[in-house]
């Protein structure tokens, strides 16, 4: 690994910062779309 490919702590979190707001609705989305399907079946 190059100096230019390794990421410091800093870099990690703001990464995983930005990524989070995006993460949590579609993973809200994902398991409400679950119990619906779900729910045609029952």
């Amino acid at each position: 690994m190059s100096d230019s490919e390794i990421m410091t702590l800093e870099q990690h979190r703001a990464t995983f910062t930005s990524r989070r707001f995006l993460a949590t609705p579609l993973s809200g989305l994902i398991c409400w779309a679950t119990i619906g399907i779900g729910s045609l079946f029952k």
